[in-house]
């Protein structure tokens, strides 16, 4: 069996910072609205795995219920997210004007299409695939079983680094693709496997192939204060996952860690793109960066 063995190249989070530049626009006029699917629109980058949907919700992200110890457990958790209605201008909503929520399922039982069906009754708004690595063929096999059953409901599987990884589980279905590896922290998880990728050269990997087909991705990658959060969204990520939320803190923490993202993105101008060079950057040889204007600061509106 060949595998390839790299050193610690590549970019982690702590390796870069974006340039600030001349800015026409103010932290409020930042727009931090990012498009999931074509119903699915967060007006706050933020995906969690906690029992914290609704509250999520009302705060512009999206919650994923996790996995219970029965299906009809499940659906329960997604029938309460969904019997509440949004009344604020910031939350995330479905077209019918209910919070939007996701649910993790396991490709590998044996009835998961039977699962997914009773999730889909209940209004569910994205399946979500949740292994350490999405690129194993019987993960692969089930997402296409999935996909042609359930073709109008998004998919979001996790997880993958590279260009490779995000290929295969698009070809196979994949509607969002999320960066990471698994519950886990990126350190520890990459420290216990020996296998990873630093995380912003694995967002712009997987970034390169996901905006060929008009996917969106989430970083799953051991974010922990504003600045990662800034960094993975210049790298081309639609949202980022806080594992770390609690029910009496959810809300001011997602509503502090906006402000500090949409203050930070005021200086570069806009919500920035950052491309990094070909080769690997030496200590002789700085980085090459370009970063673009987003577009127009606007309200968060759901269609």
């Amino acid at each position: 069996m060949e595998s390839e063995v790299e050193g610690r190249e590549g970019l982690f989070f702590d390796d870069v910072m974006l340039l600030p530049r001349r800015s026409e626009v103010g932290a409020t006029d930042v727009n931090l609205e990012s498009r999931l699917s074509t119903n699915v629109v967060l007006c706050s980058p933020f995906v969690t795995s906690a029992r914290l949907a609704s509250t999520v919700a009302r705060a512009g992200g999206i919650g994923i219920i996790p996995l219970f110890g029965s299906v009809e457990d499940q659906a329960h958790e997604v029938r309460k997210v969904k019997e509440l209605m949004c009344k604020d201008d910031e939350a995330a909503c479905d077209l019918k004007g209910r919070p939007v929520v996701g649910a993790l399922v396991d490709l590998e039982r044996d009835s998961v299409l039977q699962w997914i069906g009773s999730l889909a009754e209940v209004w569910m708004d994205i399946i979500v695939v949740d292994v350490p690595h999405a690129g194993r063929l019987a993960i692969l096999r089930q997402i296409q079983a999935v996909k042609a059953e359930y073709n109008w409901l998004p998919l979001m599987v996790g997880n993958v680094q590279t260009h490779a990884g995000a290929k295969d589980v698009i070809d196979a279905g994949a509607d969002i693709v999320v960066v990471g590896s698994g519950f886990s922290s990126f350190a520890e998880a990459t420290e216990l496997s020996g296998v990873g990728v630093p995380e912003l050269s694995a967002l712009m990997e997987v970034e390169d192939v996901a905006s060929l087909y008009g996917r969106s991705i989430i970083c799953n990658m051991g974010v922990c204060s504003a600045a990662s959060v800034v960094k993975a969204l210049a790298a081309g990520a639609a949202a980022v996952v806080l594992n770390t939320l609690t029910p009496d803190t959810a809300s001011q923490v997602m509503t502090h860690v906006a402000t500090q993202v949409r203050e930070s993105l005021s200086y570069v101008s806009a919500r920035a793109r950052l491309r990094s060079c070909v080769r690997r950057p030496s200590s002789s040889e700085s980085v090459r960066r370009t970063l673009s204007d987003f577009t127009s600061p606007q309200k968060c509106q759901t269609p």
